[in-house]
């Protein structure tokens, strides 16, 4: 029982080059629980996922563990929503939750997408949210953007390194953890958000300019 808790039975059982429908069934699992509650990541497995595969077969795959993922984080916002902050203090530490609470008050839903699009514990913001009591349409079309961006951003690197470079799944994978990665992640996370910020401002821009001349 203790293998299906460990990465490496995982990294395995994905590494054929089908995908039966119990690799969809255990795909939708751990992607769903990640968001959460469990501690397997879906980004270690896609690179696996992808070695052998068409192009085709790695987005609906990508897509597939996208929707899990913003399913799981539903459940984790229930969770949060039901729990309240003693269950959240229960599971993490005090530092953890009061940086999420800093990051909340000081980007609202953009905190979430944040921590949908980088390495950060993604649990802890969606229980988080619900303790925090989010807009959950807000916090349901954040979570979709960022977590399909992030899946499909590892899919296609992994896919374009598996095809085109002749790397093997454990090459991809190591650049998924590196540090490189990481920063591009932040990079791209940070552009996503200036450009709201710069699109809210020219509207505020507008409204202000409309209601002078009115």
């Amino acid at each position: 029982m203790k293998q299906y808790f460990t990465t490496a039975f995982w990294i395995t059982f994905f590494g054929s080059a089908t995908l039966a429908p119990s690799g969809y069934i255990a795909l939708f699992i751990i992607s769903f629980t990640e968001s959460c509650c469990f501690i397997i990541m879906p980004d270690v497995l896609l690179p696996f996922i992808a070695f052998g595969k068409t192009l085709e077969m790695v987005v609906l795959i990508t897509l597939w563990t996208s929707f899990a993922s913003v399913v799981g984080a539903c459940f984790g916002y229930l969770i949060g929503k039901k729990g309240g902050q003693p269950l959240l203090h229960k599971f993490f530490s005090r530092e953890k939750t009061d940086k999420v609470e800093t990051l909340f008050q000081k980007y609202d839903m953009w905190a979430i997408g944040i921590a949908a699009f980088t390495p950060i514990p993604y649990k802890v913001f969606t229980i988080s949210a619900g303790v925090f009591n989010l807009n959950i349409p807000r916090f349901i079309l954040v979570s979709a953007i960022f977590r399909t961006t992030r899946y499909m951003l590892i899919a296609m690197i992994s896919f374009y390194f598996l095809n085109k470079m002749g790397w093997t799944p454990k090459d991809v994978e190591g650049y998924l953890h590196s540090s490189d990665f990481a920063l591009l992640t932040v990079e791209i996370a940070g552009a996503f958000i200036a450009l709201y910020l710069i699109i809210r401002f020219i509207s505020k821009k507008r409204k202000a300019a409309a209601q002078t001349a009115a």
